[in-house]
């Protein structure tokens, strides 16, 4: 796991890189194999109160993350990512150096 400088990490925050198998139907999955994931938090992240960010997700750099929210996934540099699932609902407009509204996706919602 790999949390990069200048990242803020609020209050009762849990962040894995390990999930269970759960394959096999007859074996509880406390007894099935562990999955080890890379999971990376970028710099100056901010994880809000609560968030849950789960093996294998992916953190750009200045992300910020709200409160309770529950991660999984690839999220790109400059957003902000909310709910559960959690979701990129805006990203820093580098062309025009503004916070806009996304779709789920990331993409800029065209106005």
């Amino acid at each position: 796991m790999i949390i990069g400088k200048d990242t803020t990490i609020a209050e009762n925050v849990m962040i894995t890189n390990i999930d269970h198998e759960y394959k096999e139907i007859g074996v509880h999955i406390l007894k099935q194999p562990l999955i080890v994931k890379e999971t990376k938090i970028g710099e100056n992240c901010f994880i809000g109160f609560g968030a849950v960010i789960q093996a294998g997700t992916i953190l750009g750099n200045h992300c910020i993350v709200g409160s309770n929210s529950v991660v999984r996934g690839l999220f790109p540099d400059y957003c902000v990512i909310v709910g559960s699932p959690a979701r990129i609902v805006r990203r820093y407009n580098l062309t025009k150096k503004v916070w806009d509204r996304t779709n789920p996706d990331g993409t800029f919602i065209e106005n």
